[in-house]
């Protein structure tokens, strides 16, 4: 799926499965791909070697999104799906967009997360326009990584009803990404505990863990996927020891809390926040000969609010994100 100038759109369904207009347009990374899952066996009859006969099992589809991480231009959405609760808070603009991780999404509980249709283009400007097309569409899981002297990305990955080939539809409005919408690296800070530090990168995994494989009698396709079992968030950060503290917590089991803020020209900033954090995975080296840097992999904890992820995205659209 090569090709320059191609571009991702995105739509909030009405109805799970039913495609709709797509109104938010992305600018896409190479990675992302819709992709059709039809799996298909043999009939095995008794008496013979060779099948002669397949059947079609449950039809489903799979797509990644990565995209620059951006303050704006259709985020909004994507955090929804992928956290699942949303408040605004105060007027504007500016617009301060608080998404929580929620234990209701994609449960058999009413949700308005119905379903994302999210199409590719192939290529523009051929003159024969095509696009995949995702119906369906609900996010398994979500990931971000901000790390100096790169770019700052997020990466959805969705599951859905089906994935067809269709004609393009609607008029792309590309995103300004030459303006102030996008997270830069320079401008993020980060705080452990309160207090500021500095660290060399920051990257987290939100792990939905949906059913996908549910099939009903009467359709070809896959039923809604939904929420089973724990959901995960996992994250690592890099940064340079000083002293034993870090150690001394990891050793010792503290609950830390993390924030990384992003801040940008005027009232653009994205404010993630972890309130309980533990450490996992091999403690702090000691010693090297090197500098002395080390990768903290941690898992995050929910608190007395059941809020393990918080993300603020404070924007000045003219208008706020309406589900």
């Amino acid at each position: 799926m090569g090709g320059y100038n191609q571009y991702a759109s995105i739509g909030h369904e009405a109805v799970w499965g039913t495609e709709v207009a797509r109104t938010d347009f992305h600018r896409a990374y190479d990675d992302s791909v819709i992709t059709p899952n039809v799996p298909r066996d043999p009939v095995e009859y008794l008496g013979h070697r060779d099948p002669d006969l397949t059947f079609d099992k449950l039809e489903s589809a799979g797509g990644t999104l990565t995209i620059p991480l951006t303050y704006n231009n259709g985020i909004e959405l994507l955090m929804y799906y992928a956290l699942g609760q949303y408040l605004l808070t105060g007027g504007g603009p500016p617009h301060p967009h608080v998404f929580t991780v929620d234990n209701t999404p994609y449960s058999r509980a009413a949700t308005p997360l119905i379903g994302l249709s999210y199409e590719l283009n192939y290529q523009l400007p051929e003159t024969a326009f095509e696009a995949m097309l995702m119906t369906g569409g609900r996010i398994q899981t979500a990931s971000g990584s901000i790390v100096a002297g790169e770019e700052a990305k997020a990466t959805f990955e969705l599951v859905g009803k089906q994935a067809i080939v269709e004609p393009l539809t609607g008029t792309p409005t590309f995103p300004d990404y030459a303006g102030n919408d996008t997270v830069k690296w320079s401008q993020v800070t980060m705080k452990i505990d309160t207090v500021a530090t500095t660290i060399y990168n920051i990257d987290w995994s939100l792990a939905n863990n949906l059913k996908v494989d549910r099939g009903i009698l009467g359709s070809a396709f896959i039923a809604e996927p939904r929420a089973q079992g724990r959901r995960t968030i996992t994250g690592s950060l890099s940064k340079e020891y000083a002293n034993k503290d870090i150690l001394n917590d990891w050793i010792g089991g503290t609950i830390a809390e993390l924030e990384a803020t992003a801040t940008g020209p005027g009232n653009f900033k994205i404010v993630y926040l972890w309130k309980r954090v533990q450490y996992t995975g091999e403690s702090p080296k000691l010693a090297e000969a090197e500098e002395q840097e080390q990768t903290c992999p941690w898992m995050a904890l929910r608190d007395a609010t059941d809020t393990a992820m918080k993300v603020t995205i404070t924007n000045e659209d003219a208008a706020p994100f309406t589900p």
